[in-house]
């Protein structure tokens, strides 16, 4: 009660509140927007560099930073449109499938036409930001997998093999414990430090969401590997 009421407070407020908003901004606009403005002042080096192919009509870029970056822009894309005004980044759709960003207001310099969305797509834009909206896109693509079946099998089969290599993985570890060589033991965690530090995000983002305390994680958070993470429920749950 003392971590949900408060904020249903102040919805209720901005409800009641004749503001001609009928609901909150999502938190993530304000760090797209940071992210947009960084990148509009951000100097290109060289332009013409061939390995950089920016297609503001499709909105994507083979630069490495569009790849990383958790709203899939970056400079190159930002300074092809034309400059977009503040209520851009309050109606901006982010969507699922290339363009994957796409506004009235999002012109190319060239003139040309930024493609839309398929209507057809897989993966339904986000066209609000009402967060009752994610059950209901989970449930079309849910009833989309067991249409198409093929889709669902490969995930299966894919997962078992990760967990079936996990598990024989697991098995030589416990064998290797008779020999207590630390020089393997040190070339093991060297090697696979990257994996172990996504096995503690996993479950900092599962301690987060199962804590009745602070925050919890956002769906565009600061960690977007885990984006698509279900964490299981939790024991007091489980058990019920």
């Amino acid at each position: 009660m003392s971590k949900l009421v408060p904020s249903y407070y102040t919805r209720l407020d901005e409800l009641h509140a004749n503001n001609g908003r009928h609901r909150l901004r999502s938190c993530w606009r304000k760090h797209f927007k940071t992210e947009w403005k960084r990148c509009e002042i951000t100097t290109i080096r060289d332009p013409d560099d061939p390995k950089y192919a920016p297609d503001p009509c499709r909105w994507i870029c083979t630069c490495p930073y569009f790849v990383k970056s958790r709203f899939f822009i970056c400079k190159h894309l930002v300074q092809l449109v034309h400059p977009v005004p503040p209520s851009f980044f309050l109606e901006a759709n982010r969507n699922r499938t290339s363009p994957f960003w796409s506004h009235p207001d999002l012109r190319p310099l060239d003139g040309s036409l930024v493609i839309p969305p398929p209507p057809d797509s897989d993966f339904p834009s986000f066209v609000n930001d009402d967060p009752i909206n994610d059950d209901e896109d989970d449930g079309e693509l849910e009833a989309e997998d067991r249409r198409q079946g093929g889709l669902t099998a490969t995930f299966d089969e894919e997962l078992d093999l990760c967990i079936n290599m996990l598990r024989r993985t697991t098995e030589r570890l416990e064998y290797q414990r008779q020999f207590r060589d630390m020089w393997f033991l040190r070339t093991f965690k060297t090697q696979g430090a990257q994996f172990f530090r996504y096995i503690e995000d996993i479950q900092d983002y599962e301690r987060r969401t199962d804590s009745t305390r602070g925050d919890r994680p956002t769906t565009w958070g600061e960690n977007n590997n885990l984006m698509f993470y279900r964490t299981p429920p939790p024991d007091r749950e489980a058990s019920t």
